[in-house]
Protein backbone atom coordinates (compact mmCIF):
# COMPACT_ATOMS: atom_id res chain seq x y z
CA UNK A 1 0.00 0.00 0.00
CA UNK A 2 1.48 3.22 -1.09
CA UNK A 3 0.76 6.92 0.06
CA UNK A 4 0.04 9.61 -2.39
CA UNK A 5 -0.53 13.03 -1.69
CA UNK A 6 -3.63 14.55 -3.23
CA UNK A 7 -4.75 17.87 -4.04
CA UNK A 8 -7.69 19.86 -6.17
CA UNK A 9 -5.94 21.69 -8.81
CA UNK A 10 -6.96 25.22 -8.48
CA UNK A 11 -6.59 25.26 -5.01
CA UNK A 12 -3.59 25.65 -2.60
CA UNK A 13 -1.52 22.29 -2.95
CA UNK A 14 -1.18 23.15 1.10
CA UNK A 15 -4.70 21.77 1.38
CA UNK A 16 -3.41 18.46 0.06
CA UNK A 17 -4.17 15.17 2.08
CA UNK A 18 -2.28 12.32 2.10
CA UNK A 19 -4.25 9.03 1.13
CA UNK A 20 -3.33 5.03 1.58
CA UNK A 21 -3.66 3.59 -2.02
CA UNK A 22 -3.75 0.11 -2.15
CA UNK A 23 -2.16 -1.24 -5.44
CA UNK A 24 -4.78 -3.73 -5.83
CA UNK A 25 -7.25 -0.30 -6.56
CA UNK A 26 -8.35 0.59 -10.29
CA UNK A 27 -8.75 3.62 -11.75
CA UNK A 28 -12.59 3.79 -10.84
CA UNK A 29 -11.87 2.60 -6.74
CA UNK A 30 -9.21 5.42 -6.85
CA UNK A 31 -11.82 8.19 -8.23
CA UNK A 32 -14.23 6.95 -5.53
CA UNK A 33 -11.94 7.04 -2.70
CA UNK A 34 -10.23 10.79 -3.16
CA UNK A 35 -13.75 11.43 -4.06
CA UNK A 36 -15.06 10.64 -0.15
CA UNK A 37 -11.85 12.53 1.15
CA UNK A 38 -12.17 15.37 -1.02
CA UNK A 39 -16.59 15.69 -0.72
CA UNK A 40 -16.44 15.18 -4.64
CA UNK A 41 -20.83 14.58 -5.23
CA UNK A 42 -20.05 12.90 -8.79
CA UNK A 43 -16.24 11.22 -8.71
CA UNK A 44 -16.56 9.86 -12.61
CA UNK A 45 -15.14 13.29 -13.61
CA UNK A 46 -11.78 12.70 -11.14
CA UNK A 47 -8.95 13.10 -13.29
CA UNK A 48 -5.30 13.02 -11.71
CA UNK A 49 -1.65 15.58 -13.23
CA UNK A 50 1.21 15.30 -12.17
CA UNK A 51 4.24 17.61 -13.41
CA UNK A 52 1.52 18.89 -16.11
CA UNK A 53 1.25 15.15 -17.41
CA UNK A 54 -2.16 13.32 -16.90
CA UNK A 55 -1.71 10.08 -15.42
CA UNK A 56 -4.25 7.83 -16.80
CA UNK A 57 -3.31 4.15 -15.56
CA UNK A 58 -3.42 2.82 -12.07
CA UNK A 59 0.45 2.45 -12.67
CA UNK A 60 1.23 6.12 -13.68
CA UNK A 61 -0.52 7.19 -10.31
CA UNK A 62 0.98 4.74 -8.00
CA UNK A 63 4.77 5.49 -9.89
CA UNK A 64 4.31 9.48 -9.79
CA UNK A 65 6.37 11.69 -7.46
CA UNK A 66 5.48 14.37 -5.20
CA UNK A 67 1.95 15.83 -5.12
CA UNK A 68 -0.95 14.65 -7.34
CA UNK A 69 -3.50 17.15 -8.38
CA UNK A 70 -6.57 16.29 -9.54
CA UNK A 71 -8.84 17.59 -12.07
CA UNK A 72 -13.10 18.07 -12.10
CA UNK A 73 -14.48 16.99 -15.94
CA UNK A 74 -10.69 17.78 -17.25
CA UNK A 75 -11.11 21.34 -15.71
CA UNK A 76 -9.86 23.08 -12.31
CA UNK A 77 -12.20 23.91 -9.50
CA UNK A 78 -12.79 27.29 -9.26
CA UNK A 79 -15.02 29.97 -7.24
CA UNK A 80 -18.98 30.05 -8.53
CA UNK A 81 -18.44 33.08 -10.87
CA UNK A 82 -21.41 35.89 -10.33
CA UNK A 83 -21.47 39.48 -10.95
CA UNK A 84 -19.80 41.82 -8.02
CA UNK A 85 -22.89 43.94 -6.58
CA UNK A 86 -23.15 46.52 -4.86
CA UNK A 87 -22.83 47.13 -1.06
CA UNK A 88 -25.85 45.87 1.18
CA UNK A 89 -28.10 45.68 -1.81
CA UNK A 90 -25.52 42.94 -3.64
CA UNK A 91 -26.85 42.30 -7.13
CA UNK A 92 -30.94 43.22 -6.20
CA UNK A 93 -30.81 45.85 -9.46
CA UNK A 94 -28.92 43.05 -12.03
CA UNK A 95 -31.77 40.38 -11.01
CA UNK A 96 -35.08 42.10 -10.49
CA UNK A 97 -37.84 43.32 -11.58
CA UNK A 98 -37.21 41.14 -14.97
CA UNK A 99 -35.76 37.77 -13.06
CA UNK A 100 -36.52 35.47 -15.92
CA UNK A 101 -34.43 37.42 -18.72
CA UNK A 102 -31.84 38.56 -15.92
CA UNK A 103 -31.60 35.47 -14.83
CA UNK A 104 -30.99 33.89 -18.67
CA UNK A 105 -28.32 36.94 -19.18
CA UNK A 106 -26.37 35.95 -16.24
CA UNK A 107 -26.13 32.03 -17.08
CA UNK A 108 -24.92 33.30 -20.57
CA UNK A 109 -22.42 35.42 -19.25
CA UNK A 110 -21.04 33.12 -16.38
CA UNK A 111 -22.32 29.56 -17.31
CA UNK A 112 -24.37 27.12 -15.71
CA UNK A 113 -23.79 28.00 -12.49
CA UNK A 114 -24.11 31.68 -10.93
CA UNK A 115 -23.45 33.33 -7.53
CA UNK A 116 -25.48 35.84 -6.71
CA UNK A 117 -26.18 38.19 -3.41
CA UNK A 118 -29.09 39.84 -2.73
CA UNK A 119 -29.51 42.27 0.52
CA UNK A 120 -27.50 39.59 2.14
CA UNK A 121 -28.25 36.40 1.03
CA UNK A 122 -25.50 34.45 -0.83
CA UNK A 123 -28.14 32.49 -3.18
CA UNK A 124 -26.62 29.83 -6.27
CA UNK A 125 -28.71 29.44 -9.18
CA UNK A 126 -28.24 26.38 -11.87
CA UNK A 127 -30.13 26.02 -15.83
CA UNK A 128 -28.06 22.71 -16.07
CA UNK A 129 -30.22 19.61 -15.60
CA UNK A 130 -27.35 17.36 -14.36
CA UNK A 131 -26.28 19.94 -11.52
CA UNK A 132 -30.06 20.23 -10.73
CA UNK A 133 -30.29 16.22 -10.36
CA UNK A 134 -27.14 16.69 -8.08
CA UNK A 135 -28.36 19.75 -5.71
CA UNK A 136 -31.85 18.22 -5.21
CA UNK A 137 -30.82 14.40 -4.70
CA UNK A 138 -31.51 13.08 -1.21
CA UNK A 139 -27.27 12.79 -0.34
CA UNK A 140 -25.23 13.41 2.37
CA UNK A 141 -24.27 16.75 0.80
CA UNK A 142 -27.65 18.47 0.42
CA UNK A 143 -30.15 18.42 2.78
CA UNK A 144 -33.84 19.96 2.62
CA UNK A 145 -33.80 22.52 5.66
CA UNK A 146 -35.47 25.60 6.36
CA UNK A 147 -32.94 28.05 7.71
CA UNK A 148 -33.20 31.47 9.78
CA UNK A 149 -34.10 34.34 7.35
CA UNK A 150 -36.07 32.35 5.06
CA UNK A 151 -39.41 33.46 4.41
CA UNK A 152 -40.92 29.93 5.57
CA UNK A 153 -39.07 29.89 8.62
CA UNK A 154 -41.96 31.70 10.79
CA UNK A 155 -43.99 28.75 9.80
CA UNK A 156 -41.79 25.62 10.24
CA UNK A 157 -43.73 23.07 11.56
CA UNK A 158 -41.84 19.24 11.64
CA UNK A 159 -45.48 17.55 11.98
CA UNK A 160 -46.42 19.30 8.54
CA UNK A 161 -43.97 16.64 6.78
CA UNK A 162 -42.57 17.73 2.83
CA UNK A 163 -43.29 21.13 3.26
CA UNK A 164 -43.06 22.64 5.90
CA UNK A 165 -40.17 20.05 7.75
CA UNK A 166 -36.52 19.59 7.42
CA UNK A 167 -35.05 16.19 6.13
CA UNK A 168 -33.48 15.21 9.36
CA UNK A 169 -37.38 14.79 10.93
CA UNK A 170 -38.87 11.46 11.54
CA UNK A 171 -41.87 12.84 10.28
CA UNK A 172 -40.31 14.30 7.02
CA UNK A 173 -39.23 10.60 6.30
CA UNK A 174 -42.73 9.00 6.14
CA UNK A 175 -44.20 11.36 4.49
CA UNK A 176 -41.27 11.48 1.37
CA UNK A 177 -41.39 7.50 1.97
CA UNK A 178 -45.16 7.68 0.13
CA UNK A 179 -45.80 11.27 -1.61
CA UNK A 180 -43.35 10.97 -4.26
CA UNK A 181 -44.56 7.25 -5.39
CA UNK A 182 -47.92 9.10 -5.36
CA UNK A 183 -46.95 12.29 -7.50
CA UNK A 184 -44.81 10.58 -9.88
CA UNK A 185 -46.10 9.18 -13.44
CA UNK A 186 -48.78 6.44 -13.15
Amino acid sequence: MATKTFYLLGEDPSTSQEIEVSSSLDEQGLQHLVASHFAIVDPNGIGFVSDNVALTAMADILAAEGLIAMTIDGKAVREVPGPKGLPFIGNYFEVYPDHLGNHQRLFEKYGPLVKTTNLGSTIYQTNDPTLANIVFGETDFFSKRIIDGHPLQPIKNKEAGVFLGDTDTEEWKVAHKFLPPALGPK
